[in-house]
C-alpha cells in the first residue's frame, strides 16, 4: 500500500494534495501529512500515550475533513500530536484509529480547520486522489 501528500500555496491558505491505493491509504496519509507539519511548527517534544479516534462523516469528502479537524482539534487542546498510524479502519462514513503521538509545550496554531473549500475526493487509476484546503 502506498500513498504520498504534498502541500500546495494556496491564497492564503494551504492546499493539501493526497494519493492514495485506496480510500483507507489515502486517510492514513492525510493524518500522518498534518500530524507532520503540526510538530515542525511546535517544535520541542516528547513521547506520550497512544490515543483512539472515531470519526464520522456524512461521505468520503467529508470524513476527510472531519478526520483533519479531530487531529486539529486534539493538537489544539490536549497538546497532543500525532506521528504515526497502528491501525486504521474505515467502515462507510466511519472512521476508527489507534494512533501514536507526542505531547507538545506549545499547541500548534498555524493551522486553523480543514475546510469544504475546494474540496475533492475523486477515484483515479491506481486510487484515490484528494485535495483539501486548509485555513491558516
Amino acid at each position: 500500500m502506498s500513498a504520498t501528500h504534498e502541500f500546495l500555496d494556496h491564497t492564503s491558505e494551504l492546499k493539501l494534495r493526497l494519493r492514495g491505493d485506496t480510500f483507507e491509504a489515502l486517510l492514513g496519509e492525510a493524518g500522518r501529512a498534518l500530524g507532520g507539519l503540526l510538530l515542525a511548527e511546535a517544535g520541542r517534544s516528547r513521547s506520550a500515550a497512544p490515543r483512539k479516534f472515531e470519526v464520522e462523516g456524512h461521505d468520503r469528502a467529508t470524513l476527510l475533513v472531519d478526520w483533519l479537524n479531530e487531529i486539529l482539534y486534539v493538537a489544539e487542546v490536549d497538546r497532543w500530536v500525532l506521528t504515526g498510524l497502528e491501525t486504521l479502519c474505515v467502515s462507510g462514513t466511519v472512521l476508527r484509529a489507534h494512533a501514536v503521538g507526542v505531547s507538545v509545550p506549545v499547541s500548534p496554531a498555524r493551522i486553523k480547520a480543514a475546510t469544504l473549500h475546494d474540496l475533492d475526493v475523486k477515484a483515479v487509476p491506481g486510487g484515490i486522489l484528494a485535495e483539501v484546503v486548509l485555513d491558516v
